[in-house]
């Protein structure tokens, strides 16, 4: 009886560990996505465009191919959402090369790459001057991982808000 529940214990114990494995790292997927405001660490409109950094970070044991050059002419996903109204806005991505799809840059273990975007001061201010967003940058591109193409989609959320 003892060894009974010392059994299901040990496997209540490894389901959990796996639980907590899934919630650090979304969906599976090799690659972290970060975002933050550049050079305004609180994300604070002052009336200007806010540049913001991605960054990718590989988190696997094995390289990962990521079609940079198109990502950086497209660019990512973003959804800005009112925080009051809750009304939502996607930012348009820009038209780029089909071919830069195929030209993969390699993120090594534990290595990471960024790059920057913009985010229009017109389009931050179109719910009232008073700015109050969330803006939900997400990153969706085939990449290569062990020689094999797989489908990523990563997002991280930054709050941008009007500087008093």
């Amino acid at each position: 009886m003892i060894l009974l529940l010392v059994g299901l214990f040990a496997i209540g114990a490894q389901s959990n560990d796996c639980g907590q494995k899934k919630d650090t790292k979304m969906n599976g997927q090799p690659l972290i996505v970060k975002v933050k405001c550049r050079d305004n660490d609180r994300c604070l409109f002052d009336g200007k465009d806010i540049f913001i950094q991605i960054t990718l970070y590989n988190d696997e044991k094995n390289e990962v191919g990521f079609p940079l050059e198109y990502i950086k002419k497209r660019g990512p996903i973003i959804k800005l959402t009112d925080a009051r109204s809750k009304a939502e806005t996607n930012v348009p991505t820009h038209i780029a090369d089909w071919d830069l799809k195929e030209k993969f840059t390699t993120i090594g273990p534990t290595q990471s790459i960024t790059l920057e975007w913009v985010i229009a001061a017109d389009e931050l201010v179109q719910y009232g001057a008073d700015v109050d967003l969330y803006a939900e940058v997400t990153i969706m591109a085939d990449i290569l991982v062990n020689r094999q193409k797989t489908e990523f989609k990563g997002s991280d959320t930054i709050h941008i808000t009007k500087k008093k």
